[in-house]
Parts: structure tokens; C-alpha cells; sequence
């Protein structure tokens, strides 16, 4: 996991640093207009409104320089991204990458060998002893099952589909890159299009990655449930705030503090589960409130995840 996690970092910071500043500074006649940006609705995973807002409206002072919009640019697309993969093949209770309606027929069925052997509790009528006895399923036995059946269910990929997979996360890279500096320039518009596809091959390779390691997670760790998290949302698809204990921060340079609210994902975090509970192989990195702090927007006490019409500039960006 860390490897896939290192390479989306490395994708995304070579894409971001030769548009910004290889090719951008040659546009010497550029003009953003903000108004021209794309809104979120034109997402396939909808960023934050705050994370996508500090994006299109990054506050320009004499104190911020072209790294601070690549950092947050960086941000968002890592949040997109790890997004994008963990909707293909690590979203799921139990079973992920499968397809979505043979999912809830396993899930259903894993419940049943999981949860106290409640359906496959072997029923023993002892006749001499006029009793029953009930042998509950161990821990063990629910994974080495749920390890056979993601081997017939798993979703398989060909060449046809991992191109599909990679021209859609493409396109998302684009849009973003395009948020942050919507234009009407054809050519530059193009040039972001030429850019993000010299680096398809690492595209490519981040799905195949992932659906590799997905496939591995589940069908070889055949003692234990391994999952794989990101920004955790609660019952109405909200992200909750901010839990040290379950997460870190991208950049703890920046002062996170338990109960900021989180922007997205940053990194991917690999959680186990065994007889005994759960524990953090992998910590998730999260995109919190400290990232607005860091550029002086101050966010109202008695509205953590408030909407970014609420959020005002300070003159000062912190260091």
C-alpha cells in the first residue's frame, strides 16, 4: 500500500510541476476567470466544497507564491484519485471489486458465517443426551471462505478496461488542472490534455496496482480482514471531523487539531481485523481544516464543516 501511495504522489507532483512550471510560464498571456471554472456537480467523486472552493478562489497575497496553489492543487487531485480507486477496488463491508448487485449477495452471506455461525451453526441433536449443541463458526474459517469466494467473484480486468479505467481518471486529472486555472485558451487547454496523457503508462500502472493489490488483500490474507480506508463519512455522507487516533494529516507541519474538519483523502490507510479487533496497519492521511488556517482563512468556531461563503480571509498567511 505504501508503494501505491507513493506513486500516486509521484504521478500527480509530475503532472503538477511541468504544467505549472515548465509549460504555464510560456503562456505569458494567460487570463484565469474564476468564472469559467467547472462547479463540483461536474465531478464523478464530489470533492469538498471547501477543498474545491480554496482551489478555484486560492487567495493571491504577497505572502503566497506558486508552490502554496500547486500544494493545494496537489491536494485535490490526490483526493480525487485515491477516491477513484477506492470506488473501483476497495470500497465495500467485506467484499470490494466486485460487481455492486453479486456484493450485497456475498456480503449477506458473509454475515451469516461471520456473526456467530448464525446460519451455518452445525446442529447436532444428541439423542442419547436429549440436547442440542451448536458449533459456531471461528474467525478463521469466515476469512478462509470469504478468501475462496473473492477468487470466483473478483472483478476481472483487460486491456480494454484498464484503457477505459485510465482515460476516465485522466479526465479527471484534467478537470481539476482546469479548475485551478480556468481559461479560454485553446491551446493551453490542450497543452494540460497532452501533458497528463504522457503520463498514461503511470496512470495505467496506478490501477493495475491497485486492482492487484485488492485482489491480493482479500483472496491471500486468508486469516484475517484487511481493508482499505480513506477520509471516513458518516450516515449522510459528511466527512467526520478529524481523529488523531485514526488518521493523520498531510501536513502536521501545519498544526492539525482533533476535531478540524477533514477536505478528503491524501493518502490511503490499510486497517486489520482480527479476533481480537481492530488496529492501524497504514494510517490514512486526510486533508484537514489546518490546510485553511495555513493560508489565513479563519472558519467559525460554531461551524466546523460550515460551507466556504462562511470562511473569510485574514491579511497574514501562516508559515
Amino acid at each position: 500500500m505504501e508503494d501505491l501511495n507513493y506513486n500516486i504522489d509521484r504521478t500527480l507532483h509530475s503532472i503538477v510541476h511541468t504544467i505549472t512550471h515548465v509549460r504555464k510560464p510560456k503562456f505569458t498571456t494567460l487570463i484565469c476567470d474564476r468564472l469559467l471554472a467547472k462547479g463540483i456537480e461536474t465531478f464523478i467523486e464530489r470533492p469538498s466544497q471547501q477543498l474545491y472552493q480554496l482551489l478555484v478562489d486560492f487567495p493571491v497575497t504577497p505572502n503566497t507564491k506558486m508552490a502554496d496553489k500547486d500544494l493545494v492543487l496537489q491536494a485535490m487531485l490526490q483526493d480525487q484519485v485515491c477516491r477513484f480507486l477506492h470506488r473501483l477496488f476497495f470500497a465495500g463491508e467485506t467484499f470490494a471489486g466486485v460487481d455492486p448487485n453479486v456484493g450485497e449477495i456475498l456480503e449477506s452471506l458473509y454475515k451469516g458465517v461471520r456473526d456467530e455461525g448464525r446460519f451455518f451453526s452445525v446442529l447436532l441433536f444428541l439423542r442419547a443426551a436429549h440436547s442440542f449443541c451448536y458449533f459456531t463458526v471461528p474467525h478463521s474459517v469466515a476469512q478462509r471462505w470469504r478468501a475462496l469466494t473473492i477468487s470466483a467473484a473478483f472483478f476481472q480486468m483487460n486491456e480494454m478496461l484498464v484503457n477505459e479505467k485510465a482515460e476516465a481518471l485522466m479526465s479527471t486529472i484534467q478537470t481539476v488542472i482546469s479548475i485551478a486555472y480556468p481559461n479560454r485558451k485553446q491551446n493551453f487547454n490542450k497543452m494540460i490534455h497532452v501533458e497528463i496523457h504522457k503520463e498514461e503508462d503511470s496512470v495505467r500502472g496506478l490501477i493495475e496496482k491497485a486492482h492487484k493489490l485488492s485482489l491480493h488483500m482479500q483472496r491471500d490474507m486468508v486469516s484475517t480482514l484487511v481493508k482499505v480506508k480513506i477520509a471516513p463519512e458518516d450516515e449522510y455522507g459528511d466527512y467526520r471531523t478529524f481523529d488523531p487516533s485514526n488518521a493523520t494529516s498531510a501536513w502536521s507541519s501545519m498544526g492539525p487539531r482533533e476535531n478540524d474538519s477533514v477536505l478528503g483523502t491524501y493518502s490511503f490507510g490499510v486497517e486489520q481485523t482480527t479476533e481480537k479487533g481492530h488496529k492501524w496497519i497504514l494510517k490514512p492521511e486526510l486533508i484537514t481544516g489546518s490546510l485553511l488556517r495555513h493560508f489565513g482563512l479563519i472558519i467559525p468556531d460554531s461551524e466546523k464543516m460550515a460551507d466556504f461563503q462562511d470562511v473569510t480571509f485574514s491579511d497574514e498567511v501562516t508559515e
